[in-house]
């Protein structure tokens, strides 16, 4: 299940940063560590998205796998 907030709301009523951007054609958006991202295309196109890390983002990897393991965010585990 996957539920958007409007980022009004976030901002406004939680101070939590919120940003946006507008990806054209020939660009790439980096997204960090611990972020949520959400997107949403607007007419005809073809989307592809790359999941890639740095050897200084394993750690924060170890981290998100031990809170999925242990249900933080009663999110049941992904990984084996």
């Amino acid at each position: 299940l996957v539920t958007l907030v409007p980022p009004a709301v976030l901002a406004g009523g939680h101070g939590v940063p919120v940003c946006q951007t507008v990806q054209r054609a020939g660009e790439f958006v980096v997204t960090w560590p611990r972020a949520y991202h959400a997107g949403f295309s607007h007419g005809w196109n073809v989307g592809e998205a790359v999941n890639f890390g740095t050897a200084d983002w394993v750690p924060m990897g170890r981290a998100a796998l031990n809170d999925y393991q242990h249900g933080v965010g009663k999110r049941d585990s992904i990984f084996s």
